[in-house]
C-alpha cells in the first residue's frame, strides 16, 4: 500500500504543467460546494509587472489595462452580468464544505498545487505589489467581444515597473454558476495590453506569455472522504494487478529439474 501511495504521488507531480513554473497569475475556478449556483476562486502564483499603476477598489466599475485583463480566449459562455461581483472569503469552518475541500485534498487531487502551502490558499483572496497587500473584494467581469476579467481590492493597490505582483487564497461568488464559464485545456490565456500591464507585457492583439492564466473545471474538488475511498479502490486494484503479474512470471519461469 505505502508502494501505491508514492505510485499516486510520482504520477501527479509529473503531471504538472511545465508552465508552471514561470512567472505566472493564475486563477482555478471550481464548482462551490457550499453554493448551489455559486463558484469557488483560488488564487495562486506571481510575475513581474512592466508598467507602474495600481489595483483599483470597488469604484473601478469599467474596464482599464491597470487591474483588468482582456482575454484573447474566450471566458464566458453566457452572459455574466457585466460589473462587479463580490468575492466572499471562504471561511476556516469545519461546516463550510468548499473549506474542508481546499484543506483536505487540493494538493493531491491537482497536480497544479502539488506543492502548494493549503494554509496561505484557504486564506482570504489577497494581493500583494512589493511589500504591500490588499484583500481582493471584487471580480470584475464583462462578456462582450473580448471578454474582461480583473480584481478589485479593499484600498487601492500601486504596482511599479519591474516589481514583484503575486496572489494568494480563495473566495466564492455565490450567485455565478460554473456552466457561466467555457472550457479550454490546458488554460484560458490573457492577451496583453498595449506597454503592459499588471499580469504581462506584449502587444493586445497576442496571447501573453508570461501573465495570467484562468482554469476552469467543471467538476467539483472532493470531499476528504470522497478522496479517500477513490484512492483506497484506486490502491486496493494496483495491489491485485501488482499479485496478478508477479503470479503470471511466477507461471512462466522454466522449470529446472
Amino acid at each position: 500500500m505505502a508502494f501505491g501511495a508514492f505510485l499516486v504521488a510520482a504520477t501527479l507531480l509529473a503531471l504538472t504543467p511545465p508552465e508552471q513554473a514561470r512567472a505566472q497569475l493564475y486563477v482555478d475556478i471550481y464548482p462551490s460546494q457550499e453554493y448551489a449556483n455559486g463558484t469557488l476562486y483560488i488564487f495562486s502564483g506571481s510575475t513581474t509587472a512592466p508598467r507602474s499603476s495600481s489595483i483599483r477598489t470597488s469604484s473601478g466599475t469599467v474596464w482599464f489595462f491597470q487591474d483588468t485583463a482582456r482575454l484573447f480566449d474566450s471566458l464566458f459562455t453566457s452572459d455574466p452580468g457585466t460589473g462587479l461581483k463580490t468575492l466572499t472569503a471562504v471561511p476556516v469552518s469545519a461546516a463550510n464544505k468548499d473549506h474542508g475541500s481546499l484543506l483536505g485534498t487540493l494538493r493531491t487531487t491537482n497536480s497544479a498545487f502539488a506543492s502548494a502551502n493549503l494554509n496561505v490558499i484557504t486564506n482570504a483572496p489577497t494581493m500583494t505589489a512589493g511589500a504591500n497587500s490588499r484583500t481582493i473584494t471584487h471580480l470584475y467581469f464583462r462578456d462582450a467581444s473580448v471578454d474582461n476579467f480583473g480584481p478589485r481590492v479593499n484600498s487601492a493597490l500601486s504596482y511599479t515597473s519591474g516589481g514583484a505582483v503575486s496572489w494568494t487564497g480563495s473566495g466564492t461568488l455565490a450567485n455565478v454558476p460554473i456552466s457561466t464559464f467555457s472550457t479550454r485545456d490546458p488554460y484560458i490565456r490573457a492577451r496583453t495590453a498595449s506597454g503592459g500591464s499588471f499580469y504581462a507585457q506584449a502587444q493586445y492583439t497576442s496571447q501573453s506569455a508570461d501573465g495570467l492564466r484562468i482554469r476552469v473545471h467543471t467538476t467539483i474538488i472532493p470531499e476528504p472522504e470522497e478522496y479517500a475511498l477513490i484512492f483506497g479502490l484506486f490502491a486496493l486494484g494496483f495491489v491485485f494487478l501488482h499479485r496478478h503479474r508477479q503470479k503470471k512470471r511466477g507461471q512462466q519461469a522454466p522449470t529446472t529439474s
